[in-house]
């Protein structure tokens, strides 16, 4: 998501005017051949003094290696603009909570927790062994499952589903 009064774009692209509110922009983007690399460079020029440029929400995708073709005869509930798992957390790092959010395509099991340097589960977010599919919206708090806070660090989420495994990192601050 981005906000600003500017024009985005770029050497390929057509451009975007952009508004004061939030607005989604969504640039696709195919390589020419494997083992290439990509820069994303945002260039702001205001066109007032004091104008300001947020960025908020930016997610890179390789499209070709998460099997989209959802199971014969199972449905496909996962919100169409949204690919299996992805999982994003906001805020990061993280002082008291955040949320973690991220689509399952196929109902069945589904667990997610958050684990520590040393792969202990520190906490059980959820596990379902029944989930339906769609989009998944979990808050981490700052507490283990002990009811105690959570030393500052950093810590792994693991997300297993029928799509797979996804284990992500974050910081947790004091």
């Amino acid at each position: 998501m981005i906000a600003t009064g500017a024009k985005l774009g770029g050497i390929n692209a057509v451009g975007v005017w952009l508004s004061p509110e939030w607005k989604k922009v969504e640039v696709d983007y195919t390589t020419m051949s494997a083992g290439t690399t990509l820069d994303f460079q945002v260039q702001d020029f205001p066109t007032v003094p004091g104008e300001v440029f947020l960025t908020d929400d930016i997610s890179i995708r390789d499209i070709t290696t998460l099997g989209l073709e959802p199971a014969i005869g199972e449905p496909d509930s996962a919100e169409d603009d949204e690919i299996p798992l992805q999982p994003t957390l906001h805020p990061s790092p993280i002082r008291t909570s955040a949320v973690l959010s991220f689509a399952t395509a196929r109902p069945g099991p589904l667990r997610v927790e958050i684990l520590d340097l040393a792969g202990r589960r520190v906490r059980r977010l959820i596990d379902d062994q029944e989930a339906p599919p769609g989009r998944q919206v979990l808050r981490i708090s700052a507490s283990g499952d002990d009811g105690k806070r959570m030393a500052a660090g950093v810590y792994f989420y693991r997300i297993v589903a029928r799509e797979g495994v996804k284990t992500g990192r974050f910081v947790m601050l004091r």
